[in-house]
């Protein structure tokens, strides 16, 4: 919305800041928060150390405290007219450039704790399918904390060197790469297909369709891993 009510809608009177803008950044920091603070809960539990997980989520809450006051300031900025933006830019360079680097360290903080606790994991009498898993886990790991915390460096320096807006045109992207980093991780877990959490075997259900001469068979079983005895078997005639 951000992107259409400045670049469509009002495309002849475009200002640096407007109230969709301050909305996006608003919902880039919780976003940013909750991966963050998802990913250190998970360097917990693959280290069991808590001061690694506590190290990830200091530098994660000094990025939200930071991008909770460069939102304010934002929303408070918009009436100010045709050169809204600007100004906030130059008057609060520290704070931005601050929350953008806590960030930033957070973001590779992760990925090296991620890739060292998992590269633990890895032995020469690990299954192979084992080993394929942590290869996969290891990369993506690498691949997301380095894409956000690389985002975030070329936010900053975009920010330093260029006296215009092209470093939001980065920004506004951060929480895109944060929300996707969430979902890659979790498309990488292992599915559990041989039993739950208390060992209890998992019940499957399997139906068979036969095609071919008459009469066609259609059976369904209710089976567990291991013991494919058939329940029960409907022929149609």
């Amino acid at each position: 919305m951000a992107i259409y009510y400045d670049t469509v809608t009002r495309y002849e009177h475009a200002k640096a800041n407007s109230y969709p803008i301050a909305a996006s950044v608003g919902v880039e920091i919780v976003i940013t928060l909750i991966v963050q603070c998802f990913f250190s809960l998970r360097i917990y539990k693959l280290s069991n150390r808590l001061p690694v997980s506590i190290s990830c989520l200091v530098f994660a809450l000094l990025r939200f405290i930071g991008g909770v006051a460069i939102s304010v300031k934002t929303f408070s900025d918009v009436p100010r007219g045709p050169v809204n933006g600007i100004g906030l830019g130059v008057r609060f360079d520290w704070l931005i450039t601050s929350a953008l680097t806590s960030g930033a360290a957070t973001d590779i903080l992760i990925a090296i704790c991620m890739t060292y606790y998992l590269r633990k994991f890895a032995s020469p009498t690990n299954l192979t399918s084992t080993t394929m898993i942590l290869n996969k886990l290891i990369r993506f790991s690498l691949q997301t904390g380095l894409i956000t915390s690389m985002t975030s460096v070329a936010v900053i320096i975009c920010f330093q060197a260029m006296p215009n807006m092209i470093w939001f045109g980065l920004y506004i992207i951060l929480a895109k790469l944060y929300s996707n980093s969430l979902f890659v991780s979790l498309n990488a877990r292992p599915v559990r297909q041989n039993g739950n959490a208390r060992g209890n075997l998992t019940h499957r259900s399997i139906l068979e369709f036969s095609p071919g001469t008459e009469p066609i068979s259609i059976s369904f079983q209710t089976s567990r891993p291991g013991d494919l005895k058939p329940v029960f078997k409907i022929d149609d005639v």
